[in-house]
């Protein structure tokens, strides 16, 4: 008898403590908090697989206007005072003083805006010119290079196109139609969040076209291949750089501590620490902590000069002859993208100059004359081949298409006898 009530007395006990309750609502509640932690991360990822794959859209299109408007044609290119522009033989009467470079970068929306008003532009300090790419010129001083002479530092002019070829400057709003991506159409979205979004088309008739945003411009730059003839340069990488929503101001440096944001187009110095293979390790110096303000998914553009005469071993030989002989060197800018696969969170301090490293993605960069330390601490005579590598900067970047061509009328089959 007395074993039966026992049974009962547990069995009326059965269910769920108040603190087995808390238990349960706390492991609920930590759940949901993580949950809610993963929205703004599942959004920001959202809005960059939208960018990605219209950025994907707008660089397909372009590299085929590139083709179908004749832009591989030579004579489709003009300086912006409308004076026929050369390719294979090119002057920068801007900067560097007495230096030639055989690339150059297609983008008439910028010189449009800059250069397509009555009002000139104002005195500029040298180096720093719409007309160059970039606008923004180089540092005077640096803790990785020292004081850059001003023929190592490469640069390329920055040109547009004709109407047609042998016709005249595009118009501003010929640029804009050419070189802005009209594939993001524009959706009102309306306040009742039940109701769907709704497509803006233009005012008129009920039959006037989509409406687009507009946030998605390109330029194009090409930059001549190294190994190919020197009385021949028709060979040229062609790159197509995609922004996203791009700033066109440009800015002399005169406000490059009072505005929040890096200047859209700048210099900066970097040295490669992983020997260039595959771009790799690489550390970013400049002036202020802004200025190196490179982040994970943007896109640098390396710039060197390269030696295309004589060859290294060469120009070596020569230099340590007894006497010694000038080396005689001819150089080229040279250019290459590279995507930033990680960035250090914050940039270090360092000497007064401010540093930051990060990871570079791209085409291996591993000439003689841009890494080779005996020909930069070595050997005193050596040191005038080193060919100091540095970074050129664009803000807003978020793609860059790459293909090799060759431009249609300066070959030997189809050049006018």
């Amino acid at each position: 008898m007395n074993r039966h009530r026992t049974t009962d007395r547990f069995a009326s006990r059965a269910g769920v403590t108040l603190i087995e309750l808390m238990f349960a609502c706390g492991i609920v509640l930590v759940g949901l908090l993580g949950v809610a932690a993963l929205i703004p991360l599942a959004g920001f990822e959202i809005d960059r697989g939208l960018t990605a794959d219209r950025m994907s859209a707008a660089g397909r299109n372009a590299v085929a206007n590139f083709d179908i408007r004749s832009m591989r044609r030579a004579d489709m290119y003009v300086n912006p005072d409308g004076t026929p522009f050369d390719p294979t033989v090119q002057q920068l009467p801007l900067y560097p003083p007495s230096s030639g470079s055989l690339s150059f970068c297609i983008d008439p929306g910028y010189l449009h805006f800059h250069l397509g008003g009555p009002a000139p532009l104002p005195p500029l300090p040298i180096g720093r010119s719409p007309r160059l790419f970039p606008s923004w010129g180089p540092q005077a001083l640096s803790l990785i290079h020292g004081n850059v002479p001003a023929t190592k530092q490469p640069r390329m002019h920055r040109v547009a196109i004709r109407n047609h070829p042998g016709g005249t400057l595009i118009s501003r709003v010929l640029a804009d139609k050419l070189f802005v991506a009209q594939d993001d159409l524009a959706i009102f979205r309306p306040v009742d969040p039940t109701l769907p979004p709704v497509q803006v088309y233009g005012s008129g008739t009920q039959y006037s076209r989509r409406q687009f945003n507009g946030n998605f411009s390109w330029l194009a730059t090409l930059v001549p291949e190294l190994n190919q003839p020197r009385s021949l340069y028709d060979q040229f990488i062609l790159s197509i750089v995609i922004f996203d929503d791009r700033d066109a101001r440009f800015d002399s440096g005169l406000g490059t501590n009072s505005r929040p944001e890096p200047i859209p187009e700048r210099v900066l110095d970097i040295e490669l620490l992983g020997g260039g293979f595959g771009g790799g390790e690489a550390r970013l110096e400049g002036p202020t902590a802004t200025s190196v303000d490179v982040r994970s998914g943007d896109w640098v553009m390396l710039a060197a000069q390269a030696i295309v005469f004589p060859p290294i071993p060469v120009a070596i030989a020569r230099l340590k002859a007894s006497p010694p002989l000038p080396s005689q060197k001819i150089t080229q800018s040279h250019f290459r993208w590279y995507r930033v696969l990680h960035s250090e969170l914050d940039p270090r301090p360092v000497a007064g100059r401010w540093v930051r490293d990060i990871t570079l993605e791209g085409p291996d960069w591993m000439r003689t004359e841009w890494l080779s330390v005996n020909l930069r601490q070595g050997d005193p005579a050596l040191r005038e081949l080193y060919m100091p590598t540095q970074a050129i900067v664009i803000r807003d970047v978020v793609g860059v298409f790459e293909k090799s061509i060759r431009l249609e009328n300066t070959s030997l089959w189809d050049a006018a006898p």
